[in-house]
């Protein structure tokens, strides 16, 4: 598991990492991948005036021989899981997914067109078309109705296209999903779907030497690039029929929920509702998406990056529901069990997110096996119990996820 912790408490054997974040923007974060060997590394990145840092608890010596210390930091997460089994969404299944995904790839496919073409348009008439808009968010609603799952799903299996498209697509589509998953209605997934559609369209007043820049930027660059809420806002309110709220996500989804974000470093319930919503499905996508100057994270460290900015960047409410609604180990991940051997998930538990259901493909000796469905929250405590300890990318584990359909091997 990815867990922030202080500098102070770092210890030698620890493995620090980066869970895909920016160093520009995250300057008292310590973000690299480094084995800790002796104090005099720590005293190092204490020393450079960083105030926190990013442990791997499955990755060096310390938490081997300390795994009371392990358990205890890892232990956040259980406010997630709840006591009102309503509150979570447990009826997205892997298998009804995979029965999906044809169709939802098509309509993704067409949801992709869209936003290219949107963008593209936006570049040279400087015009929103309000009612267009509208309509193609009606589309995407629709469809969370229908194949949501499977569009949640699909938005993280393949990259499609160039990451500014997808990306303000994503945003729209899973803000959606999110609202739905929240009981919002029409009125509000709208609001959300135009918000994500629209959050960054400030980027196209950004130099692509900036915005495709490989390596780190400097801070005279990062300035540039911190402009483009300001300039999504004043692109926003040249339009007509702009609802106030959209243009409001547009110029706050870089807000901190306890400040010190950006353009106005306004804090807590000044920040809007969508923003703050805005705010987490961004960095989510943004940090499970390929960007030109770092590669995709697993979206089990996503999830473990927003956990752990939960009352600093983002509303703690919000962050809770959000792990609920993606999960701890998302449906359709790859993980790896205790015991070695690994599996898709297939269902949440609603009563804990941790001990998730689980479809074994590979034995201990990371060889194909007959699939075989585990409910790990039922076989806690057991003799035999297994547990996740680690989560593969598809690039790590390549598979063909419709051969793993009930029945199917």
């Amino acid at each position: 598991m990815i867990v922030k912790i202080s500098v102070s408490n770092l210890k030698p054997g620890m493995y620090v990492t980066n869970p895909g974040l920016s160093q520009e923007g995250n300057p008292n974060i310590y973000l690299a991948e480094r084995l800790l060997a002796g104090v005099d590394d720590i005293r190092e990145i204490a020393e450079a005036n960083h105030a926190d840092a990013f442990v791997d608890t499955e990755k060096g010596t310390f938490f081997t021989g300390n795994p009371r210390y392990k358990k205890e930091l890892e232990n956040p997460f259980a406010a997630v899981t709840t006591d009102s089994p309503s509150e979570v969404d447990g009826t997205v299944n892997f298998d009804a997914v995979v029965l999906a995904l044809e169709e939802a790839e098509r309509q993704y496919k067409g949801f992709l067109n869209y936003s290219r073409e949107f963008m593209s348009g936006l570049k040279v008439a400087k015009e929103i078309d309000m009612k267009e808009c509208e309509g193609f968010i009606d589309d995407v609603i629709k469809q969370a109705e229908e194949v949501g799952g499977a569009l949640q799903f699909l938005s993280k299996l393949k990259q499609f296209d160039d990451y500014s498209y997808t990306h303000n697509l994503n945003v729209s589509m899973l803000s959606v999903l999110f609202g739905r998953h929240l009981g919002f209605g029409r009125d509000n997934l709208m609001i959300l779907g135009l918000s994500g559609l629209f959050h960054d369209i400030g980027k196209l007043l950004i130099p692509a030497r900036i915005l495709k820049k490989p390596g780190k930027l400097t801070q005279a660059e990062a300035m540039v690039m911190m402009k483009h809420p300001v300039y999504s806002r004043d692109i926003l309110l040249k339009q007509r029929d702009i609802p106030a709220d959209v243009v409001r996500a547009a110029y706050e989804h870089h807000e901190y929920h306890a400040g010190g974000g950006y353009p106005e470093g306004i804090a807590g319930d000044r920040i809007g509702k969508a923003s703050s919503l805005i705010s987490i499905v961004d960095t989510y996508d943004a940090v499970t998406s390929d960007r030109c100057y770092r590669p995709a994270v697993h979206s089990y460290k996503a999830v473990s990056l927003i956990f752990s900015l939960k009352g600093k960047s983002f509303s703690p409410a919000l962050t809770d529901h959000f792990i609920r609604f993606v999960g701890v180990y998302p449906v359709g991940a790859i993980v790896v069990l205790d015991n070695g051997r690994k599996a898709i998930v297939i269902e949440q538990n609603q009563e804990n997110l941790l001990f998730p259901k689980v479809r074994v493909i590979l034995d201990e000796k990371n060889r194909y096996c007959t699939p075989r469905d585990i409910d790990l929250l039922k076989e806690r405590g057991g003799r035999r119990a297994a547990h996740v300890v680690d989560c593969l990318s598809n690039q790590e584990c390549r598979i063909h996820v419709d051969a793993y359909l009930k029945g199917a091997a």
